[in-house]
């Protein structure tokens, strides 16, 4: 059992260093957020794999939950602060719209009763 798990441990390491690339080389901010993400739940995978073959996953289990939710909610975090924003000029390296200028929004049907 503990070289199967020693194998998956390989196996999900390669995909976090994959996941880093993404991350340092993603052409685009969701990329690279998506890559961090995904790095994420790798180092999540191999906290259980380490706790499991270090034969205390109660501890890893715990230490795993909280960075999980930290994750989560950093995601959360990130997603909400680049929501609003522009990233199509990203590559063209053009400038953002200065934050003067009003943001243009849709007209919405007003009553007329």
């Amino acid at each position: 059992m503990q070289t199967v798990l020693a194998a998956f441990a390989g196996a999900v390491f390669l995909a976090a260093v994959a996941a880093f690339y993404r991350v340092a080389r993603g052409p685009a901010l969701w990329d690279r957020l998506s890559g961090l993400v995904l790095l994420g739940t790798k180092t999540l995978l191999l906290l259980l794999v380490i706790g499991e073959l270090s034969g205390q996953p109660g501890m890893f289990v715990d230490i795993a939950l909280a960075y999980a939710l930290v994750g989560f909610l950093a995601a959360l975090s990130l997603a909400k602060y680049f929501e609003g924003r522009r990233f199509d000029d990203e590559a063209s390296g053009a400038a953002e719209a200065p934050a003067d200028r009003p943001v243009e929004r849709p007209a919405t049907p007003t009553n007329a009763a």
